[in-house]
C-alpha cells in the first residue's frame, strides 16, 4: 500500500512538473532542461559560497569585455586571403566594442597570441586571455571578434542574474550545447575551477576547439551544479545569427537554417557560414569575404546611428569619449586613448571596404 501511494505521488509530481514546463517560456524550459550526465569532470567543483565578495556580487561595475585579434593589420600583398579575414574584421569589431564600453563604463581588452596557448589552435587564445584577466575584474564578458553589439542603449550586464557564475546561450539550432561567441563569467572560485577544467580538457587532447571543451565540462556536471551556477539566456537577443542571403560562389553553401536575428537583438554573431565561411573547410573565399564584410558594415553603421541617438539623451551629449582599452593601433582609438569622431571612423571604414574590393580583384 505504501509503495502504491508513493508511486501515485511520484506520478502526480511528474504531471505537475510537466504542466509547469508547458506553461513556462522557452528560456525557463531551457534552464530547467540543462543537459547533464552523472559524471564529474576532472577535479571537484567548489560548493556555492555564502561569501558575497568571493562572487563579485557587490560590484557590477568592475567589468572587462575581452576579445582576441591575432592579426590586426592589412599589409603584405602575398598574405593568404583566409588569414586576412581577421584583419578586415578587426577595425569594425574594435570600434563597435570600444564605443559600447565607453558608453557603459567597462574596460575593453583586445588580446593577441598568448604564449601559453602555443601548440593549440588560435581559438584557445580565448581561454588563455580569460585566465590572464580573471583576477583583475569582478566580471568578464567574452565576445568573439566576429560578434557585434547592435543596441548601445542596452547594457548587457543589467540583464544578467548576478547570483549565477556562468551566463550563456545555446548554440544555434541546439538545446543541448552552448555557443561561446558570447558568454559572461563572474570571477568566482567556481568560475576559476570551470576555466581550469576547460583548459585541462584541451578538446580531448586535440587542442582544436575551446567550445568542444566548454560543452564537455558542462555535460559532465551534475544537474544540481548546473542549476546552481549556470544561467541560459535567449540566443536571439544576446547571441543571434544574422539572416543571411549571400550569393553562393566558390563552393560556399548556404546554412541549413535561417538566422534568428530579431528587431530587439542586442548582439549579432557572424559565425561560420553566417559570416561567409564554407561549411566543409571553414575558409572564407574572396567574394564571400566581400559579401560578409558588407553585411557586417551595415550592422555596425546601424549601431553608430543608434549610438548618436542614444548619446543625445545623455548628459555628455555626444558619442565620442574616453574609454579604457588595450586596443593598440585600432582605427577608432587615437594616441591619447580617445575615441575618434564618428565621421572619421565612417570614412576609414569606407576606405577599408574599397581596399577589400581591390584585394578581391587581385585574389581572383
Amino acid at each position: 500500500d505504501l509503495r502504491l501511494r508513493a508511486s501515485r505521488a511520484g506520478a502526480a509530481r511528474v504531471r505537475r512538473v510537466g504542466a509547469q514546463l508547458a506553461a513556462a517560456g522557452p528560456v525557463a524550459r531551457a534552464q530547467f532542461l540543462l543537459p547533464a550526465v552523472g559524471l564529474r569532470g576532472s577535479g571537484t567543483a567548489p560548493r556555492r559560497s555564502r561569501n558575497v565578495k568571493d562572487f563579485g556580487i557587490a560590484s557590477m561595475n568592475n567589468v572587462a569585455l575581452v576579445t582576441v585579434a591575432t592579426q590586426q593589420q592589412i599589409s603584405a600583398s602575398d598574405t593568404e586571403y583566409g588569414a586576412l579575414k581577421t584583419a578586415y574584421v578587426y577595425p569594425v569589431s574594435v570600434d563597435n566594442k570600444a564605443r559600447y564600453c565607453a558608453s557603459h563604463g567597462c574596460k575593453l581588452v583586445v588580446g593577441g597570441e598568448a604564449s601559453e596557448a602555443s601548440g593549440r589552435s588560435s581559438r584557445w587564445n580565448k581561454v588563455a586571455w580569460l585566465r590572464r584577466e580573471f583576477k583583475s575584474h569582478d566580471w568578464l564578458v567574452w565576445m568573439d571578434l566576429d560578434a557585434l553589439f547592435l543596441r548601445p542603449d542596452k547594457y548587457l550586464m543589467s540583464s544578467l542574474d548576478p547570483s549565477f557564475d556562468l551566463h550563456v546561450t545555446y548554440d544555434f539550432g541546439s538545446t543541448m550545447k552552448v555557443n561561446t561567441g558570447l558568454f559572461v563569467l563572474r570571477t568566482s572560485s567556481w568560475s576559476w575551477w570551470f576555466l581550469e577544467q576547460v583548459w585541462l580538457h584541451n578538446d580531448f587532447g586535440e587542442a582544436k576547439s575551446d567550445q568542444n571543451s566548454i560543452n564537455h565540462v558542462l555535460s559532465t556536471m551534475p544537474t544540481r551544479t548546473l542549476r546552481a551556477h549556470v544561467k541560459v539566456y535567449p540566443r536571439e537577443i544576446f547571441n543571434a545569427f544574422p539572416r543571411v542571403n549571400f550569393t553562393s560562389v566558390e563552393d560556399y553553401e548556404q546554412p541549413e537554417l535561417p538566422g534568428d536575428e530579431v528587431a530587439n537583438t542586442e548582439v549579432i554573431h557572424f559565425a561560420g557560414q553566417y559570416g561567409g565561411a564554407r561549411g566543409h573547410d571553414g575558409q572564407t573565399p574572396p567574394v564571400m569575404l566581400l559579401q560578409f564584410y558588407d553585411l557586417m558594415l551595415e550592422h555596425h553603421l546601424r549601431f553608430l546611428d543608434r549610438l548618436e541617438a542614444y548619446a543625445a539623451t545623455r548628459s555628455d551629449g555626444h558619442p565620442d569619449g574616453d574609454t579604457s582599452t588595450s586596443a593598440t593601433g585600432a582605427i577608432d582609438i587615437d594616441a591619447g586613448g580617445r575615441l575618434r569622431p564618428l565621421a572619421t571612423v565612417r570614412a576609414t571604414l569606407a576606405g577599408a571596404r574599397r581596399q577589400l574590393h581591390r584585394d578581391c580583384l587581385r585574389w581572383l
